[in-house]
């Protein structure tokens, strides 16, 4: 918010330095920043815009790829009952669908972690954009300060996974 409300003021001192050429009064040029700057409120608040922007990244990549890039994995079952031989082809597998492992039966999406950081975050702060999902509660984290989970079990070697759940009703 800080560094919006520099640039506005810069853009203030801007208008106002113009003002021979725009032919503005400097009081025009101030309600015309003063408006703007209200509109960029209204529609950005006062929160950390970064925060958000990871949760809507998440839910855009979720919704975008679906199976075509989650592979599905039941819980419990030898290898997920991933059918090794006959699987689904997945072309840049992001990480698996995983089922049956809560209890209220909603489905987690196990994100591999070099994924989650170049296709979703793409140079957002990793530590703020795992911070934003877990007050969001998508996040799940097997340990208190670990955003990177041990879970799965392919062929008896336990990957590392971003763990998230998904509610589109969010």
């Amino acid at each position: 918010m800080d560094f919006v409300a520099v640039r506005f003021a810069l853009l203030d001192a801007a208008g106002e330095l113009a003002t021979p050429i725009t032919g503005w009064s400097k009081k025009e040029c101030h309600a015309a920043l003063k408006q703007s700057f209200d509109d960029w409120l209204a529609d950005f608040g006062i929160g950390n815009r970064e925060k958000y922007q990871v949760i809507i990244r998440v839910r855009d990549f979720i919704q975008k790829y679906g199976l075509s890039r989650f592979q599905p994995y039941t819980y419990g079952k030898l290898n997920g009952n991933i059918d090794t031989v006959n699987a689904m082809r997945i072309n840049h597998l992001a990480g698996y669908l995983v089922h049956n492992r809560r209890d209220d039966g909603q489905v987690e999406y196990h994100i591999i972690p070099s994924v989650f950081e170049e296709e979703i975050l793409q140079g957002l702060q990793k530590k703020s954009g795992f911070e934003a999902l877990e007050e969001a509660g998508m996040l799940i984290k097997a340990e208190k300060d670990r955003f990177i989970s041990k879970t799965i079990s392919l062929n008896g070697t336990q990957g590392r996974f971003v763990v998230l759940i998904f509610n589109d009703e969010d």
